[in-house]
């Protein structure tokens, strides 16, 4: 139950930055103009891309020092880092062809 309940926090942690980021998107610029301090989306977007990058890393590491074998946690685990792999390599290539 306790693997059930990490799993599913890791899961919206990691989701968090892209919920916001949709977020961002949504409200469009305006808001963006409105604070001075705000930075470039594209950076903003960088920054996002290397801490979702050294998270995917950090639960790589994780897994690794799970002990050897088949598991049903541990394979959870494996499509979960393939999942947000694949789907950060999408959010880089959209954001190569801005």
């Amino acid at each position: 139950m306790q693997r059930r309940k990490a799993m599913t926090l890791s899961a919206f942690l990691l989701a968090s930055p892209l919920v916001a980021q949709t977020a961002g998107q949504t409200a469009g610029p305006a808001s963006a103009a409105g604070d001075s301090r705000a930075m470039p989306d594209r950076s903003v977007e960088s920054v996002e891309r290397v801490r979702m990058r050294a998270l995917i890393t950090q639960m790589q590491d994780n897994l690794a020092s799970l002990p050897s074998g088949y598991s049903a946690t541990k394979h959870q685990f494996e499509l979960e880092i393939e999942m947000w792999r694949l789907l950060l390599n999408r959010m880089e290539r959209e954001a190569a062809r801005k």
